[in-house]
């Protein structure tokens, strides 16, 4: 996505024209808060974005979105990288050995951001009083 330019590439094209198997990330941060965004057109394995510039705050909570045909290579790897919080069920100190805990809690690395988490709500439902993304975009 290009915050100048105001377009998101279709990324779909470019992998099937490159011949190779490779993962495409697209940071929808500025772009989401300015319109809607079809990410099954763009062919993106991954996107992130921040629900705090979405509601127009300084800081806040942002989120990775996964296509579902592409959370294997991420487990695989994020298991592989790193693991803390509540990510595993047991680990080994002596060795090199960690058993990560299934389904989504195994990215769950420390403490969620729950004031973040809670002000979500209030943050869609203001965007939904001043007539949706449209009248904000």
């Amino acid at each position: 996505a290009s915050t100048v330019a105001g377009i998101v590439s279709n990324m779909k094209e470019r992998k099937e024209s490159s011949g190779e198997h490779w993962f495409a990330l697209l940071d929808i941060a500025k772009a989401s808060a300015s319109g809607p965004i079809f990410l099954s057109e763009t062919g993106v394995d991954f996107a992130v974005m921040s629900f705090y510039k979405l509601f127009g705050m300084p800081t806040g909570l942002g989120a990775l979105i996964v296509k579902r045909s592409s959370l294997g290579v991420l487990k695989q790897r994020f298991s592989e990288i790193y693991f803390g919080g509540g990510s595993v069920d047991v680990v080994l100190p002596s060795e090199n050995f960690a058993v990560a805990r299934q389904g989504l809690q195994s990215f769950s690395n420390g403490t969620a951001h729950f004031r973040g988490i809670i002000e979500l709500s209030v943050g869609f439902n203001t965007i939904r009083k001043v007539g949706g993304m449209e009248a904000i975009s």
